[in-house]
């Protein structure tokens, strides 16, 4: 069942989503996202840039995407820990260790390859995995709360059926 505001509850971080709903966000994105990559690799090549850090064009464009591609994945995430009776410190938390080595990387090129610096991203990583296995988990396969919670009505609505999504207007 279609809803009529979907697009803007995709960017939104207020109210309560069922699991299938993020499965179809995430999933979604993930589609979208890999297939931009190889279409902008077939039109720009590998070129680098000057002037640029040494960027390429096609980087550019991947990591510029990614960032438009993580608002509603982190949209996703943060209502569905909402249906949990969470507050979605978490996914956020997960979002800061992952871009961050990817910013520190493309601001200081040669910064990761001392050895201390190169445990403490490998000890990033880990602790990242660990937070996005227990995400995948948590908002994927686990029930969210019965009836309503602080963030909203159940998305899964009342016997009769007549659930309203959050409307921003």
């Amino acid at each position: 069942m279609a809803r009529q505001n979907a697009f803007r509850e995709m960017f939104s971080f207020e109210g309560r989503i069922r699991r299938l709903d993020w499965w179809l966000i995430s999933i979604g994105v993930g589609v979208l996202s890999g297939l931009v990559s190889p279409i902008a690799q077939i039109a720009l090549g590998e070129a680098t840039v000057p002037g640029t850090l040494g960027i390429s064009p096609l980087t550019a464009i991947s990591i510029t995407m990614q960032i438009a591609f993580t608002w509603p994945l982190l949209a996703a995430a943060v209502k569905r820990s909402h249906d949990r009776g969470q507050s979605g410190t978490l996914p956020v938390i997960n979002l800061m260790l992952v871009w961050l080595p990817i910013v520190l990387a493309i601001v200081a090129p040669g910064l990761f390859k001392t050895p201390p610096l190169m445990w403490m991203l490998t000890g990033l990583f880990v602790i990242n995995a660990l937070i996005s296995v227990w995400l995948l988990i948590t908002l994927g396969f686990l029930d969210g709360t019965p009836g309503a919670n602080q963030y909203g009505p159940s998305p899964k609505g009342s016997a009769r059926g007549d659930y309203q999504a959050p409307r921003n207007d």
